[in-house]
Protein backbone atom coordinates (compact mmCIF):
# COMPACT_ATOMS: atom_id res chain seq x y z
CA UNK A 1 0.00 0.00 0.00
CA UNK A 2 1.16 3.48 -0.96
CA UNK A 3 -0.58 6.52 -0.96
CA UNK A 4 1.13 10.51 -0.31
CA UNK A 5 0.50 11.76 2.98
CA UNK A 6 0.98 15.54 3.88
CA UNK A 7 4.18 16.40 5.57
CA UNK A 8 2.31 18.39 7.68
CA UNK A 9 0.94 15.41 9.97
CA UNK A 10 2.52 15.52 13.22
CA UNK A 11 1.91 15.15 17.23
CA UNK A 12 5.17 16.96 17.93
CA UNK A 13 2.78 19.77 18.69
CA UNK A 14 1.00 17.34 21.28
CA UNK A 15 3.35 17.09 23.59
CA UNK A 16 1.95 20.23 25.92
CA UNK A 17 -0.93 19.00 26.03
CA UNK A 18 -0.62 16.69 28.97
CA UNK A 19 0.72 19.69 31.54
CA UNK A 20 -2.37 21.67 29.92
CA UNK A 21 -4.96 19.30 30.73
CA UNK A 22 -3.03 18.81 34.49
CA UNK A 23 -4.58 22.24 35.07
CA UNK A 24 -8.01 20.35 34.07
CA UNK A 25 -7.32 17.91 36.42
CA UNK A 26 -7.23 20.13 39.61
CA UNK A 27 -10.81 21.16 38.70
CA UNK A 28 -12.49 18.10 37.41
CA UNK A 29 -10.51 15.27 39.17
CA UNK A 30 -8.52 12.48 37.37
CA UNK A 31 -11.45 10.19 36.11
CA UNK A 32 -13.64 12.98 34.63
CA UNK A 33 -10.34 15.05 33.12
CA UNK A 34 -9.08 11.58 31.85
CA UNK A 35 -12.27 10.95 29.69
CA UNK A 36 -12.02 14.15 28.22
CA UNK A 37 -8.23 13.99 27.13
CA UNK A 38 -8.68 11.06 26.01
CA UNK A 39 -12.28 12.39 23.53
CA UNK A 40 -10.16 14.87 22.82
CA UNK A 41 -7.17 13.31 21.26
CA UNK A 42 -9.72 11.27 19.46
CA UNK A 43 -11.03 14.18 18.05
CA UNK A 44 -7.97 15.27 17.18
CA UNK A 45 -6.39 12.69 15.48
CA UNK A 46 -9.62 12.20 13.58
CA UNK A 47 -8.90 15.38 12.33
CA UNK A 48 -4.81 14.33 11.78
CA UNK A 49 -5.65 12.01 9.56
CA UNK A 50 -8.25 13.18 7.61
CA UNK A 51 -6.67 12.84 4.17
CA UNK A 52 -5.80 9.16 5.21
CA UNK A 53 -9.46 8.59 5.94
CA UNK A 54 -10.42 10.14 2.53
CA UNK A 55 -8.32 8.24 0.98
CA UNK A 56 -9.83 4.80 2.73
CA UNK A 57 -13.15 5.78 1.63
CA UNK A 58 -12.10 6.19 -1.83
CA UNK A 59 -9.73 2.91 -1.80
CA UNK A 60 -12.23 0.70 -0.81
CA UNK A 61 -15.79 0.67 -1.99
CA UNK A 62 -16.92 -1.46 0.45
CA UNK A 63 -17.87 1.17 3.61
CA UNK A 64 -17.08 -1.16 6.87
CA UNK A 65 -13.50 -2.18 5.66
CA UNK A 66 -13.11 1.70 4.85
CA UNK A 67 -14.60 2.42 8.24
CA UNK A 68 -12.51 -0.27 10.13
CA UNK A 69 -9.45 0.73 8.49
CA UNK A 70 -10.07 4.28 9.67
CA UNK A 71 -11.26 2.91 13.24
CA UNK A 72 -8.31 1.55 13.27
CA UNK A 73 -6.18 4.74 12.80
CA UNK A 74 -8.25 6.61 14.90
CA UNK A 75 -7.30 4.13 17.89
CA UNK A 76 -3.91 3.94 17.04
CA UNK A 77 -3.45 7.78 16.81
CA UNK A 78 -4.87 8.11 20.40
CA UNK A 79 -2.33 5.01 21.31
CA UNK A 80 0.44 6.74 20.40
CA UNK A 81 -0.34 9.88 22.39
CA UNK A 82 -0.88 7.67 25.47
CA UNK A 83 2.67 5.84 24.93
CA UNK A 84 4.59 8.26 23.52
CA UNK A 85 3.83 11.93 24.71
CA UNK A 86 1.94 11.74 27.80
CA UNK A 87 3.49 8.65 29.34
CA UNK A 88 7.18 10.35 29.98
CA UNK A 89 5.04 13.36 31.48
CA UNK A 90 3.63 10.48 33.94
CA UNK A 91 6.75 9.00 34.23
CA UNK A 92 8.77 11.96 35.65
CA UNK A 93 5.53 12.58 38.16
CA UNK A 94 5.99 9.14 39.55
CA UNK A 95 10.07 9.84 40.21
CA UNK A 96 8.75 12.54 42.04
CA UNK A 97 6.00 11.21 44.44
CA UNK A 98 9.04 7.87 44.70
CA UNK A 99 11.66 10.26 45.70
CA UNK A 100 9.12 11.99 48.05
CA UNK A 101 8.04 9.22 49.94
CA UNK A 102 11.12 7.45 50.85
CA UNK A 103 11.07 9.41 54.35
CA UNK A 104 8.09 7.28 55.22
CA UNK A 105 8.32 4.32 57.25
CA UNK A 106 5.73 2.12 55.55
CA UNK A 107 6.81 -0.08 52.40
CA UNK A 108 4.70 -0.21 49.08
CA UNK A 109 5.84 -2.56 46.58
CA UNK A 110 4.04 -1.98 43.03
CA UNK A 111 4.36 -4.90 40.74
CA UNK A 112 3.55 -3.58 37.28
CA UNK A 113 2.99 -6.21 34.28
CA UNK A 114 5.43 -5.54 31.67
CA UNK A 115 2.13 -4.70 29.43
CA UNK A 116 0.61 -2.45 31.42
CA UNK A 117 3.40 0.17 32.58
CA UNK A 118 2.74 2.00 29.00
CA UNK A 119 -0.63 2.77 29.85
CA UNK A 120 -0.70 4.85 33.12
CA UNK A 121 -3.62 6.82 33.89
CA UNK A 122 -4.52 9.76 35.31
CA UNK A 123 -6.57 8.11 38.18
CA UNK A 124 -3.06 5.59 38.71
CA UNK A 125 -1.01 8.30 38.88
CA UNK A 126 -3.26 9.75 41.63
CA UNK A 127 -3.88 6.87 43.70
CA UNK A 128 -0.06 6.13 43.60
CA UNK A 129 0.21 9.61 44.93
CA UNK A 130 -2.47 9.27 47.50
CA UNK A 131 -0.39 5.63 48.98
CA UNK A 132 3.02 7.81 48.86
CA UNK A 133 1.79 9.91 51.76
CA UNK A 134 1.48 7.18 53.89
CA UNK A 135 4.54 4.54 52.26
CA UNK A 136 7.69 4.58 50.65
CA UNK A 137 7.05 3.51 46.85
CA UNK A 138 9.13 0.56 45.77
CA UNK A 139 7.91 0.25 41.73
CA UNK A 140 9.39 -3.18 39.60
CA UNK A 141 8.32 -4.04 36.25
CA UNK A 142 7.83 -7.56 35.64
CA UNK A 143 9.01 -8.91 32.01
CA UNK A 144 9.30 -13.05 33.04
CA UNK A 145 9.30 -15.45 35.78
CA UNK A 146 12.67 -15.86 35.88
CA UNK A 147 13.60 -12.30 36.52
CA UNK A 148 10.38 -12.40 39.01
CA UNK A 149 11.69 -14.95 40.81
CA UNK A 150 15.44 -13.28 41.12
CA UNK A 151 13.84 -10.05 42.34
CA UNK A 152 12.03 -11.52 45.21
CA UNK A 153 15.05 -14.07 46.52
CA UNK A 154 16.82 -10.54 46.77
CA UNK A 155 14.45 -8.97 48.94
CA UNK A 156 14.30 -9.33 52.65
CA UNK A 157 11.59 -10.71 54.54
CA UNK A 158 8.64 -9.04 56.17
CA UNK A 159 9.45 -6.00 54.45
CA UNK A 160 6.51 -4.71 52.98
CA UNK A 161 2.87 -3.07 55.01
CA UNK A 162 1.47 -2.83 51.17
CA UNK A 163 1.75 -5.46 47.96
CA UNK A 164 0.43 -3.61 44.93
CA UNK A 165 -0.44 -5.35 41.42
CA UNK A 166 -1.06 -4.23 38.36
CA UNK A 167 -1.76 -6.55 35.82
CA UNK A 168 -3.94 -8.55 33.65
CA UNK A 169 -6.16 -11.12 35.66
CA UNK A 170 -8.88 -13.84 35.87
CA UNK A 171 -9.86 -16.02 38.80
CA UNK A 172 -7.11 -18.30 38.50
CA UNK A 173 -4.22 -15.88 38.55
CA UNK A 174 -2.77 -12.91 36.82
CA UNK A 175 -0.53 -12.02 33.94
CA UNK A 176 2.89 -11.08 35.16
CA UNK A 177 5.16 -10.34 31.75
CA UNK A 178 5.07 -12.99 29.73
CA UNK A 179 4.11 -15.85 32.43
CA UNK A 180 1.27 -16.21 34.29
CA UNK A 181 1.12 -16.83 38.20
CA UNK A 182 -1.32 -19.25 38.29
CA UNK A 183 -3.49 -20.36 42.18
CA UNK A 184 -1.74 -23.35 42.11
CA UNK A 185 1.65 -21.67 41.95
CA UNK A 186 2.03 -22.42 46.27
CA UNK A 187 5.31 -21.80 46.36
CA UNK A 188 5.50 -18.66 44.18
CA UNK A 189 2.68 -17.04 46.40
CA UNK A 190 4.34 -18.47 49.54
CA UNK A 191 7.76 -16.63 48.55
CA UNK A 192 5.68 -13.61 47.75
CA UNK A 193 3.97 -13.97 51.30
CA UNK A 194 7.61 -14.18 53.25
CA UNK A 195 8.07 -10.53 52.08
CA UNK A 196 4.99 -8.90 53.92
CA UNK A 197 4.58 -7.92 57.51
CA UNK A 198 1.82 -8.83 59.55
CA UNK A 199 -1.82 -7.40 59.20
CA UNK A 200 -0.35 -5.22 55.17
CA UNK A 201 -2.35 -5.40 52.44
CA UNK A 202 -2.40 -6.92 49.17
CA UNK A 203 -3.99 -4.95 46.34
CA UNK A 204 -4.90 -6.66 42.89
CA UNK A 205 -5.97 -3.79 40.43
CA UNK A 206 -6.78 -6.44 37.66
CA UNK A 207 -9.68 -8.25 36.50
CA UNK A 208 -11.74 -10.60 38.04
CA UNK A 209 -9.29 -11.96 40.49
CA UNK A 210 -11.74 -12.32 43.51
CA UNK A 211 -14.68 -13.78 40.65
CA UNK A 212 -16.29 -17.11 41.89
CA UNK A 213 -15.47 -19.03 45.38
CA UNK A 214 -12.19 -20.41 44.89
CA UNK A 215 -10.52 -17.86 43.64
CA UNK A 216 -6.96 -16.79 43.16
CA UNK A 217 -7.71 -13.92 45.88
CA UNK A 218 -8.73 -16.29 48.68
CA UNK A 219 -6.22 -19.07 48.02
CA UNK A 220 -3.43 -16.13 47.35
CA UNK A 221 -5.20 -15.20 51.36
CA UNK A 222 -4.60 -18.30 52.62
CA UNK A 223 -1.10 -18.47 51.88
CA UNK A 224 -0.61 -14.84 53.09
CA UNK A 225 -1.75 -15.30 56.65
CA UNK A 226 -2.61 -12.22 58.65
CA UNK A 227 -2.75 -9.96 55.24
CA UNK A 228 -5.83 -8.49 54.09
CA UNK A 229 -6.52 -8.71 50.00
CA UNK A 230 -8.15 -6.24 47.91
CA UNK A 231 -9.70 -7.73 44.55
CA UNK A 232 -12.12 -7.60 42.07
CA UNK A 233 -14.96 -9.56 41.30
CA UNK A 234 -15.79 -7.81 37.97
CA UNK A 235 -14.08 -7.08 34.80
CA UNK A 236 -11.75 -3.87 36.02
CA UNK A 237 -11.78 -1.05 33.91
CA UNK A 238 -7.93 0.90 34.54
CA UNK A 239 -9.78 3.95 34.18
CA UNK A 240 -12.27 3.97 36.46
CA UNK A 241 -9.52 2.50 39.41
CA UNK A 242 -10.31 1.79 42.45
CA UNK A 243 -11.12 4.56 44.91
CA UNK A 244 -9.68 4.84 48.36
CA UNK A 245 -11.37 5.11 51.19
CA UNK A 246 -9.88 7.00 54.07
CA UNK A 247 -8.32 4.12 55.56
CA UNK A 248 -6.50 3.81 52.45
CA UNK A 249 -8.14 0.85 51.20
CA UNK A 250 -9.08 0.10 47.91
CA UNK A 251 -12.74 -0.14 46.66
CA UNK A 252 -13.42 -1.34 42.79
CA UNK A 253 -16.37 -0.83 40.85
CA UNK A 254 -17.74 -3.03 37.68
CA UNK A 255 -18.99 -1.28 34.91
CA UNK A 256 -22.76 -0.29 36.24
CA UNK A 257 -20.64 1.39 39.08
CA UNK A 258 -21.53 -0.94 41.34
CA UNK A 259 -19.24 -2.11 43.97
CA UNK A 260 -17.52 -5.24 42.79
CA UNK A 261 -14.40 -5.36 45.59
CA UNK A 262 -13.74 -8.79 46.85
CA UNK A 263 -11.96 -9.10 50.79
CA UNK A 264 -10.43 -11.89 52.21
CA UNK A 265 -8.39 -12.51 55.20
CA UNK A 266 -6.99 -15.90 55.89
CA UNK A 267 -8.93 -17.62 53.52
CA UNK A 268 -12.03 -16.04 54.68
CA UNK A 269 -14.39 -13.83 52.38
CA UNK A 270 -14.60 -10.41 54.75
CA UNK A 271 -17.66 -9.18 52.79
CA UNK A 272 -20.19 -11.64 51.78
CA UNK A 273 -22.58 -10.93 49.63
CA UNK A 274 -26.53 -11.54 50.67
CA UNK A 275 -27.85 -14.41 48.89
CA UNK A 276 -30.23 -12.26 46.77
CA UNK A 277 -27.44 -10.14 45.62
CA UNK A 278 -24.89 -12.65 45.15
CA UNK A 279 -27.47 -14.29 42.67
CA UNK A 280 -27.91 -11.18 40.95
CA UNK A 281 -24.22 -10.55 40.95
CA UNK A 282 -23.46 -13.88 39.23
CA UNK A 283 -26.27 -13.11 36.50
CA UNK A 284 -24.19 -9.79 35.47
CA UNK A 285 -20.87 -11.35 35.79
CA UNK A 286 -21.74 -14.08 33.30
CA UNK A 287 -23.10 -11.13 31.03
CA UNK A 288 -20.51 -9.63 31.47
CA UNK A 289 -18.15 -12.50 30.22
CA UNK A 290 -21.02 -13.41 27.23
CA UNK A 291 -20.45 -9.65 26.22
CA UNK A 292 -16.67 -8.74 26.21
CA UNK A 293 -14.53 -11.41 25.21
CA UNK A 294 -15.80 -10.70 21.86
CA UNK A 295 -15.67 -6.82 21.81
CA UNK A 296 -11.68 -6.94 23.60
CA UNK A 297 -11.29 -9.38 20.36
CA UNK A 298 -12.47 -6.76 18.21
CA UNK A 299 -10.73 -4.00 19.93
CA UNK A 300 -7.28 -5.87 19.54
CA UNK A 301 -8.12 -7.15 15.73
CA UNK A 302 -9.08 -3.16 15.21
CA UNK A 303 -6.07 -1.78 16.83
CA UNK A 304 -3.76 -3.96 15.11
CA UNK A 305 -5.23 -2.73 11.85
CA UNK A 306 -4.47 0.48 12.89
CA UNK A 307 -1.12 0.01 14.19
CA UNK A 308 -0.15 -1.35 11.12
CA UNK A 309 -1.41 1.54 9.02
CA UNK A 310 0.23 3.74 11.62
CA UNK A 311 3.66 2.78 10.78
CA UNK A 312 3.52 3.36 7.64
CA UNK A 313 2.68 7.55 8.45
CA UNK A 314 5.39 9.97 8.98
CA UNK A 315 5.01 10.15 12.41
CA UNK A 316 8.24 10.61 14.82
CA UNK A 317 8.56 7.06 16.68
CA UNK A 318 5.83 5.06 15.07
CA UNK A 319 7.42 2.34 14.40
CA UNK A 320 7.95 1.36 17.44
CA UNK A 321 3.88 1.40 18.27
CA UNK A 322 2.63 -1.58 19.63
CA UNK A 323 -0.96 -2.65 20.49
CA UNK A 324 -2.13 -3.48 24.10
CA UNK A 325 -3.44 -6.53 25.59
CA UNK A 326 -6.88 -6.97 27.13
CA UNK A 327 -7.54 -8.94 30.26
Amino acid sequence: MSFKVSDNISFQPLSLIPKTFDLVEYVIGPQACEILEIGCIAVGSIRLVDEIANYFFKKYPNYWVSLACFTGVTLAAVQYYIKKIRLPVFENKLEEIQSESLVNEKNALMIISDDCKDYLTRKEVFTIRKLAQSHAIERKVIVNKRQFFEFLQGQSCSRYNTLWFSCHGSENGVWLGDFFLSKNDFALIKLLSSKMRRNGKVVFESCQVAKGEENFARVFSYHCPGSTIFASRALFINLIGPKMDDEGDPHFKNMLGIDSTGIYRDDELLNPRYPIIARIESCYLALEDYITSPAFTLKRVIQRIGSVLLRKLPFPGSEDLTTSRGD
